[in-house]
């Protein structure tokens, strides 16, 4: 994918819908209330990692800002110009942008207080791995928190209905108008690879980890947002394996058109999985 790709199908249409605030700001305050309880004249160091463009990097700020607390705030992207972009809309003293990956977290960041990974669990492949990166970070007391509308068991009945309905009539689309475009049928990615809660607190348990929080948080996902997340890269290439960004996206927003109206949905509900777990 190009840099020009990236920017055309990224993910920051669909962070901005306010469903998508709420919910990363209930997991934000779920987390750092514990830091309410803490000495305040201790500065406290936080990672949002994979931050992309700082959505959630901003609404940490924000809490550390309201609780009056001293903090260093990292956030840690692979991509340059996601981590660009979050430099322009994060200027902040107590804020700075690292370029890494989940995989070598901590040899950026140490004794951490808190670690974030929202929305983006689901895309890596050795979560054992994560996880065990993710314990080296944080010192003992440190919590991380994560969440991903993308596990088993984000479907209501009619969020599977809706979906079904969705990709069926996007890939007649493409059969129609695009009939040189093959998905890779063999192709399956990361993302769409879930796992249940249980198996994530399992995961958790194994690298020293105990869960103070979970839950399923039910988001009525409006048609706008679900052809956000139709142009996103990372979504079509989990849905449409091998076909290009630009068709995949526009047989996509067509499909979601067609299943909303034909169904008579003024939403599509689903699970967002939040949890928040503490480092023994």
């Amino acid at each position: 994918m190009d840099a020009q790709q990236a920017t055309d199908h990224s993910f920051e249409p669909f962070a901005r819908h306010d469903f998508y605030s709420e919910t990363n700001t209930a997991l934000v305050e779920s987390a750092l209330g514990f830091l309410d309880r803490l000495d305040p004249d201790v500065q406290r160091r936080i990672v949002d990692l994979g931050c992309g463009t700082g959505a959630i990097t901003r609404l940490v700020l924000a809490k550390v800002q309201s609780l009056g607390l001293k903090a260093q705030i990292f956030g840690i992207d692979p991509s340059p110009l996601a981590l660009e972009k979050a430099r322009q809309s994060v200027a902040n003293a107590m804020v700075r942008f690292l370029q890494g990956s989940a995989e070598n977290v901590s040899h950026l960041v140490s004794s951490a207080d808190a670690l974030f990974f929202c929305n983006a669990i689901h895309l890596i492949d050795d979560k054992h791995a994560v996880f065990k990166e993710i314990g080296k970070t944080l010192k003992p007391g440190g919590v991380v928190a994560f969440n991903t509308t993308f596990f088993d068991g984000a479907y209501l009945p009619i969020t599977e209905k809706a979906n079904r309905l969705w990709v069926v009539r996007a890939v007649q689309k493409m059969r129609r108008e695009y009939p040189s475009v093959k998905i890779v049928k063999d192709a399956k990615t990361t993302a769409m690879r879930w796992i249940s809660p249980d198996q994530y607190v399992a995961l958790l348990g194994k690298h020293g980890f105990t869960v103070t929080h979970m839950e399923c948080r039910q988001v009525e996902m409006t048609q706008e947002s679900l052809e956000d997340i139709s142009d996103y890269s990372l979504f079509i290439e989990g849905v449409l394996p091998g076909v290009p960004l630009d068709v995949g996206a526009d047989v996509l927003k067509h499909g979601v058109r067609e299943a909303i109206k034909e169904l008579k949905l003024k939403t599509v509900p689903r699970y967002w999985l939040q949890v928040v777990a503490e480092k023994v």
